[in-house]
């Protein structure tokens, strides 16, 4: 039996819904609870699930995008050993040059 849960932590009807009928919510609400004030941690599940184009927080519907494919080197979910480590280091190494570099040429420097 299922049962449904008032909650308003976020202030905001649609994310209080959101966090009294989806866990994954209500634990993504803790997590970032963690980091930034309250009210806008536990609203942060609904502005995600609205990002996606969706009414609720379905970790199924969260994927990877471009992260996690074969022969890809780009975060954590590219890394399975030394190897691919050293290769996704390597490219956020160039990521970061890149955009240091697009910023002193914007900047005229």
């Amino acid at each position: 039996m299922e049962k449904d849960i008032t909650i308003r932590l976020a202030q905001q009807p649609e994310a209080d819904a959101l966090l009294g009928r989806s866990p994954l919510a209500a634990l993504v609400g803790m997590l970032l609870d963690q980091q930034v004030p309250m009210e806008w941690a536990f609203s942060g599940p609904w502005t995600i699930a609205q990002r996606l184009g969706s009414e609720d927080l379905d970790a199924h519907a969260i994927a990877a995008g471009g992260y996690g494919q074969a022969n890809v080197y780009r975060s954590a979910a590219d890394i399975t050993g030394p190897e691919s480590l050293a290769k996704v280091r390597a490219h956020k190494q160039e990521m970061k040059a890149a955009a240091k570099a697009a910023k002193a040429a914007g900047s005229g420097s």
